[in-house]
C-alpha cells in the first residue's frame, strides 16, 4: 500500500514537472514568435519612391553637385533600404531647361518631391501659390539641422516670414586670373574700371585675351552691369530691386551704369563676339591660357583648379570707384513639393544632405557650403579657394547680388536681352524705356 502511493506520488510529480516545462516551451515559443514579428514588420516597412530633380552637367567629373548628389543618393539609400530614389538630372547653360522643365511640372501639380530650384524671384511664385512645403518648423526645431542652418544664407527663400527652402552652397560672381601671366607681366589685380581697361590693353597687346567671357545664355553679362550699379547706388536703392518691384528702369543709375559696362566693351577687354560665345567655350579657353581672366561665377572652382592648380586665382569685379563691391550669386536651394505623398521620407532625405558628414563632403568637391559648423578643414582648401573665402570673410564692404534676382522670371530675361542689345549697340535710353514699357505692362 505504501509502495503504491509513494508511486502516484512520484508520477504526479513527474507530470507536474512535464507540463510546467510544456508551458515554458510556450511561452519562449511564444516570445520568439513575438520577435519574429517585430522584426518582420520592421524588415516589412512600407516601401516608397521618391522622385528628386537637379540640374548638372553629367559628363563633366568637375561637376560638384552632380558628385555630391550621386554620393548623397547611393548613401541614403543605403542607409533606408525600405527608400527608392528616382532621379532626374537636366542640364543645359544656366539651368534653363530645367526651370522650364520644373515650372511646368510644379504648374500641372505634378511636381517632383524633393527638386533643387533657386531663390528670390525664381522661387517666389511657386511658394505665393503653396506649392512648396513650409520648412520653417523642420528649420528651427530639429535639433540636428537648426544646429547648421546658417540663417544668414535664408533670404532668398523666405517669404511671409516663412522658410522654403534650403540653400545648399553661397557662390560669388567675379574674375578668375591666370597668376602666371600677372607675374610675368609684373601685373596687380586691378580695382576699378580704368585700372582694368589700362591692364587689358597690355594683354591685348601681347596677343592674349583678356577676359574670356562667354554670354550667348544672355545672363553672365548681368556680373559686370550690376557690380557697376551697385557701385553707383546705396543700399537703399538695392533693397527696391530685390523686393521685386524696381525703381523705374528711366532712372539715370541703370543708364550710367550701361554707359560703363559700354565703356568695357569698346576698350575689347571681352572676348571678341562674347555673345555668340558658349560658357563651357570660354571657361575651356581659360583653362588652355588663352586667355589672362575668366568672368564667371565661383562654382567654376572645382574645374579650374583641377586644371590650373595653384596658378589660378579670385578677385571682384572692379568698380567704378575702385571700391571692392562682392557679388553674390543666386543662391540655389532644395525644396520639398507640398503635394508630395510623402514628407516624412523627404525630410529624412534633406536632412541627409544637409547633415555635417555630407556638408563636408560637398565643400571637398569644391562648393562654398551655406550652412555652418560643419567640421571644414580650411588647411585644405587649395589656393583659389582661399582666395574666395577671404573674399566672403571681409567685413564692412559692399555686397551685392545680380540686380534682376529677385523680378519675376519674364522680367529678368527681358532685362538680360536688354543689356545684351546695349553692348551690340542699341540705344540705351531707348532700350531701357522700352523696358520700363514692358514691365508696366507685364504688372
Amino acid at each position: 500500500m505504501k509502495k503504491n502511493l509513494l508511486f502516484i506520488l512520484a508520477v504526479l510529480l513527474i507530470g507536474g514537472m512535464m507540463l510546467a516545462g510544456c508551458g515554458k516551451k510556450d511561452e519562449v515559443a511564444k516570445t520568439t514568435d513575438e520577435n519574429q514579428g517585430g522584426q518582420n514588420e520592421e524588415n516589412e516597412k512600407e516601401k516608397v519612391e521618391i522622385n528628386v530633380w537637379y540640374t548638372a552637367n553629367e559628363s563633366d567629373p568637375n561637376d560638384r553637385d552632380h558628385a555630391w548628389m550621386s554620393e548623397n543618393i547611393e548613401l541614403f539609400q543605403k542607409e533606408n533600404e525600405n527608400i527608392t530614389i528616382k532621379t532626374t538630372i537636366i542640364g543645359g547653360a544656366g539651368g534653363a531647361d530645367y526651370r522650364t522643365k520644373l515650372s511646368a511640372e510644379i504648374a500641372a501639380n505634378n511636381a517632383p518631391d524633393v527638386f533643387m530650384t533657386w531663390g528670390w524671384g525664381r522661387m517666389a511664385p511657386f511658394a505665393e501659390a503653396g506649392k512648396l512645403y513650409d520648412l520653417t518648423d523642420f528649420i528651427q526645431n530639429d535639433p540636428e539641422i537648426s544646429k547648421v542652418i546658417n540663417e544668414d544664407n535664408l533670404g532668398g527663400v523666405t517669404f511671409d516670414g516663412k522658410y522654403y527652402g534650403i540653400p545648399d552652397a553661397v557662390d560669388l560672381h567675379g574674375l578668375f586670373y591666370n597668376k602666371q601671366l600677372f607675374e610675368e607681366n609684373n601685373l596687380e589685380l586691378p580695382t576699378s574700371v580704368d585700372e582694368l581697361i589700362e591692364l587689358c590693353d597690355i594683354f591685348s597687346q601681347k596677343g592674349i585675351t583678356p577676359i574670356s567671357f562667354g554670354n550667348s545664355v544672355t545672363w553672365a553679362v548681368a556680373i559686370p552691369y550690376s557690380t557697376l550699379l551697385a557701385d553707383i547706388t546705396d543700399e537703399g536703392f538695392s533693397d527696391e530691386l530685390w523686393s521685386g518691384n524696381p525703381p523705374s528702369f528711366t532712372e539715370r543709375p541703370y543708364i550710367e551704369s550701361m554707359e560703363a559696362l559700354n565703356r568695357l566693351v569698346e576698350a575689347n577687354v571681352f572676348t571678341e563676339n562674347f555673345n555668340g560665345i558658349e560658357v563651357a567655350e570660354s571657361v575651356a579657353a581659360f583653362k588652355e591660357g588663352k586667355a589672362a581672366m575668366l568672368l564667371q561665377g565661383t562654382w567654376q572652382c572645382s574645374g579650374l583648379d583641377a586644371a590650373l592648380g595653384d596658378n589660378v586665382g579670385f578677385f571682384s569685379f572692379p568698380s567704378l570707384s575702385g571700391n571692392q563691391v562682392i557679388q553674390k550669386a543666386i543662391p540655389k536651394a532644395y525644396a520639398i513639393s507640398a503635394e508630395t505623398e510623402y514628407p516624412e521620407e523627404s525630410l529624412a532625405f534633406l536632412k541627409f544632405m544637409f547633415s555635417p558628414e555630407r556638408q563636408k563632403a560637398f565643400s571637398e568637391k569644391g562648393a562654398f557650403v551655406a550652412t555652418k559648423d560643419v567640421g571644414i578643414d580650411a588647411d585644405a582648401l587649395s589656393s583659389v579657394s582661399k582666395d574666395i573665402m577671404d573674399i566672403m570673410s571681409l567685413e564692412g564692404e559692399r555686397y551685392t547680388y545680380l540686380f534682376n534676382v529677385a523680378f519675376p522670371d519674364n522680367l529678368t530675361t527681358e532685362t538680360q536681352k536688354v543689356i545684351q542689345g546695349c553692348t551690340m549697340g542699341a540705344d540705351i535710353e531707348e532700350s531701357f524705356e522700352k523696358l520700363q514699357t514692358f514691365k508696366e505692362q507685364s504688372n
